[in-house]
């Protein structure tokens, strides 16, 4: 089997191009999955990183369920805390939450997005005022995090947003892109 890309020809064998489209459909199938709260917050991440030049974030189902896990227990306890590195591993991790049902996956993303007016490109965690968090929108759009992964969990009339990122952003001293 013969492909063309731009001005170059790549040989496959059968077997390799059978392999390549069941991994286009198994992404495809995996995207096609999403909840419209979950597609809306992809969209969003990738709206930014689009925007900087960055490569879009691919859902991982491994860090959906990881996300789920944490969601839940925060919605069942009520409490609102990041998990610890030894929990989470070399992921990074965004928590947002409010009233149950008032908001749409893209206004709770758009949130992180907002950041973006307090960022200043630099080494993390650089910022352009004093004390101006900025560390959700950084994680979005650190180009060394290739896979998303998120889960919604509701609980004392909250619902609390988790997404888990492969590998970790925002790491000290180290420019996001």
């Amino acid at each position: 089997m013969v492909h063309r890309m731009k001005d170059s020809i790549v040989k496959t064998t059968p077997l390799a191009a059978l392999l390549i489209l069941m991994a286009m459909s198994d992404a495809r199938a995996a995207a096609a999955s999403l909840s419209p709260a979950m597609e809306q917050i992809l969209a969003v991440h990738n709206r930014e990183r689009a925007v900087l030049k960055i490569a879009p974030l691919e859902w991982d189902e491994g860090l959906a369920k990881a996300a789920s896990a944490w969601a839940k227990q925060l919605g069942d306890n009520g409490t609102f805390e990041h998990s610890t590195r030894a929990e989470r591993g070399d992921t990074g991790e965004n928590l947002w939450t409010g009233t149950s049902g008032g908001f749409t996956g893209t206004a709770m993303a758009e949130g992180w997005a907002s950041e973006k007016a307090d960022f200043r490109y630099g080494p993390y965690p650089t910022r352009s005022k004093p004390g101006a968090a900025i560390g959700h929108y950084t994680q979005m759009i650190w180009s060394g995090s290739t896979k998303i992964g998120c889960a919604l969990a509701t609980g004392h009339r909250m619902d609390v947003l988790v997404c888990r990122y492969g590998p970790a952003g925002n790491v000290l001293g180290e420019k996001p892109y």
